[in-house]
């Protein structure tokens, strides 16, 4: 099924055949744990659930939309059915290439986070409370 693999470092998205298997997926944006995230009602993204934990610290990332957190690694969009299944995108490269950054940056760390979210389920002011990461201009010195 069409997939499109994003790739921060070469700062390309290419379209690939994804089979179907999500065991590819570790192999196609090659990562030992993966996360999903919803880019739409009817599109995700296959993310490295461990990239900001990565010796040396990674400096290429990309962005969804202008308020977007930078993601590392290589990133996989497929699209979503109503049973929450991965189907073939809908999306373009074009389409796509409207919404994704590319950008540079050095990472600085974790800093506790406490505070509040309207949470859909839970309700208004659900606390919240973990851990964000903080991300500076690159600084080709720090590395």
């Amino acid at each position: 099924m069409r997939a499109i693999l994003i790739d921060p470092v070469a700062r390309t998205m290419t379209e690939v055949d994804y089979d179907g298997d999500y065991k590819s997926i570790y192999r196609l944006i090659d990562v030992d744990m993966f996360e999903v995230m919803q880019i739409s009602d009817i599109e995700s993204v296959f993310i490295d659930e461990e990239g900001l934990l990565k010796e040396p610290a990674p400096t290429h990332y990309f962005k969804i939309g202008d308020d977007g957190h930078p993601l590392s690694g290589k990133g996989l969009v497929l699209g979503v059915n109503d049973e929450g299944d991965s189907i073939a995108t809908q999306l373009t490269i074009d389409e796509l290439s409207t919404i994704i950054q590319f950008v540079r940056l050095t990472f600085h760390g974790f800093q506790a986070y406490e505070g509040t979210v309207n949470h859909p389920i839970l309700g208004p002011n659900t606390p919240l409370i973990g851990q964000r990461a903080i991300f500076g201009p690159f600084d080709e010195e720090s590395r």
